[in-house]
């Protein structure tokens, strides 16, 4: 078996893991014109694609689903990327699989948006629909505010993503936070998040997300404690794999869901509302080095293994079966 490995930056570890377990391997370029004839040579292909490449966001599912068309066996797989920074597309999946979900509002036009913003208590959560680590996501905490974020989305001249970006800035950088996003491709040619707007429930008093992981047979979880002075977990590097009982009832949801749509890896960031467990997010990429210092994962029936999670070993492993 031969498995093509693209030549981006997450592919490093996958070369290691290919060269470490005999397996044969080819660098292909996924973002060249001809990536459909240098996968004529090879039984499956990794492709890792990021969140932050315009380019990889623009082709990334349509060349994974023409390499599913050649019975290539990819990763991830179609299945398990299409919805990838993308909160709305998370947004609409996980209420057809009925998860426990976040209370969520996706609008397009603006007057509805109006309406449901004026009948609301804040503060509310405002999510661009792209975004990792906590990045672009903030709390709206008057009507007055929400008004003004609704009129940015719905305007010709102002750029939400770049409000977004300015809000965190501090004080005297405004000028290096605009020149990095003009130079950037995904900034330039890629999405302005114009013309829709995403709103979230805002739930007080978490303390800490826990993030469930499932790869295959495995499901791994640790927590995330929040930022100091600040609501979000996601990205805070606060990781703490001691869970409570209560905490692990997450894992078999998770695992429902990963089943229900055939991902190969998924994580899913739950928190509580009131007693009851509800999904925040969902993404296929996740820290690998995370996952590997848990100090073990469950099984389908919630037995604990004491062993090391290699991610890229495992998701070779799993094209080769």
């Amino acid at each position: 078996m031969i498995i093509g490995i693209d030549k981006g930056s997450r592919s490093r570890k996958y070369v290691i893991a290919a060269q470490n377990m005999g397996v044969s391997h080819k660098m292909v370029d996924c973002s060249s014109s001809d990536i459909i004839r240098q996968l004529e040579g090879v039984d499956a292909l990794i492709w890792h694609w990021t969140h932050d490449s315009y380019i990889d966001k623009n082709v990334a599912f349509h060349i994974i689903k023409s390499a599913e068309m050649m019975g290539k066996k990819v990763y991830p797989n179609a299945a398990t990327c299409w919805m990838f920074d993308n909160k709305i597309s998370e947004k609409y999946l996980l209420e057809a699989v009925n998860a426990p979900f976040i209370e969520s509002k996706v609008f397009f036009e603006f007057q509805s948006a109006i309406a449901w913003i004026k009948r609301q208590q804040f503060p509310i959560v405002y999510k661009l629909p792209q975004g990792a680590g906590s990045s672009n996501v903030r709390l709206i905490e008057n009507v007055e505010e929400a008004v003004k974020i609704c009129k940015a989305h719905f305007s010709f001249w102002r750029r939400p993503d770049i409000d977004m970006q300015l809000f965190y800035a501090k004080k005297g950088t405004y000028l290096k936070i605009l020149r990095e996003i003009f130079q950037s491709d995904l900034s330039r040619y890629g999405v302005n998040n114009r013309g829709c707007l995403l709103l979230q429930k805002f739930i007080p008093g978490n303390a800490y997300d826990i993030r469930v992981t499932i790869i295959g047979e495995r499901g791994l979880i640790f927590r995330r404690h929040v930022r100091k002075h600040d609501f979000r977990a996601s990205g805070s590097g606060k990781i703490d794999y001691e869970v409570s009982k209560q905490d692990l009832r997450a894992i078999p949801i998770a695992r429902r869901i990963s089943e229900r749509i055939g991902s190969q890896t998924m994580t899913y960031d739950f928190i509580y509302d009131k007693s009851e467990l509800k999904i925040v997010e969902m993404s296929y990429g996740f820290s690998a080095k995370a996952v590997y210092d848990a100090p073990g994962w469950y099984d389908a029936d919630m037995a604990f293994h004491v062993e090391h999670t290699d991610v890229h070993k495992l998701v070779i492993s799993e094209l080769m079966k």
